[in-house]
């Protein structure tokens, strides 16, 4: 049977006009949680898949919120964050050699330290998680609302950092690599590549942010580690946000025609 023949029939059976050119680019490869799916050119519908609707779930993943407990908690605690300086040495000489070296960027280090640190975090956790799926579970025979909503929740942070933590040091260096090979020639110095994956690295950032902040409420026991992962992605964000200061207003096709500016940026 020919597969890619089967596949390119399913494609062109979009209709040409609902196709939105290049939407597929920038966007942060979660299908299951995509409304554009339709309009997709990469996207092939399969009659016997059934994608869940997951937009009541993504609402909870609110970084603002997410954020502003994150900085009370750092007031509260005294905790110095880390600050980068434009224009100082040690940032001008950090940024020369994230030119040098775009494969290997500082950002992408930390990005794979947060993978290293959430699959240890995983296997170390995996007890607490165990009873809390038993617990809740049992409750949840009985209908009982509350315990239903924490278990789709759980799950749903667990699953956004699971699908996140693969794709972030893709994306930044995808980002580091166009901008050190096409920074000097585009001819946009919004709209263009690196940028564009500069913005969704930012997305993902800050969707795991939050996911963070589900799991510290739900396990308070873990709370002082959840936050250890929500500065190593504050390190992250710092870095995508001072190296592609346009990235935020990076006009993602299909997604962000009404939603141009964010006023946590």
């Amino acid at each position: 049977m020919n597969f890619a023949y089967i596949r390119r029939r399913k494609q062109l059976a979009i209709k040409t006009q609902d196709k939105i050119a290049g939407i597929h680019n920038y966007c942060d490869r979660w299908c299951e949680r995509c409304a554009m799916t339709a309009r997709c050119t990469l996207f092939v519908a399969d009659e016997q898949r059934v994608l869940p609707d997951l937009s009541g779930k993504a609402a909870a993943l609110n970084f603002e919120k997410a954020l502003e407990q994150f900085h009370l908690w750092v007031s509260e605690n005294k905790i110095t964050l880390e600050q980068l300086i434009p224009d100082s040495e040690a940032e001008n000489k950090r940024r020369e050699k994230n030119k040098t070296n775009p494969r290997t960027s500082e950002t992408s280090r930390l990005a794979n330290e947060y993978r290293v640190m959430w699959s240890d975090f995983r296997f170390k956790n995996k007890p607490v998680f165990e009873r809390f799926n038993q617990h809740t579970t049992g409750r949840a025979e009985l209908q009982m609302k509350a315990n239903l909503e924490a278990v789709d929740l759980f799950q749903y942070a667990v699953d956004t950092i699971d699908n996140y933590e693969q794709h972030l040091p893709v994306r930044i260096s995808c980002a580091y690599i166009s901008s050190a090979e096409k920074r000097e020639t585009v001819s946009d110095p919004v709209q263009n590549e690196f940028n564009g994956n500069a913005k969704v690295v930012l997305l993902v950032v800050e969707d795991s942010f939050a996911a963070w902040e589900i799991l510290l409420k739900l396990f308070p026991e873990v709370a002082g580690q959840c936050r250890t992962f929500q500065m190593q992605l504050d390190r992250i964000r710092k870095r995508i946000l001072i190296d592609f200061p346009n990235a935020p207003f990076f006009i993602r096709p299909g997604f962000d025609e009404k939603n141009l500016t964010k006023s946590s940026y």
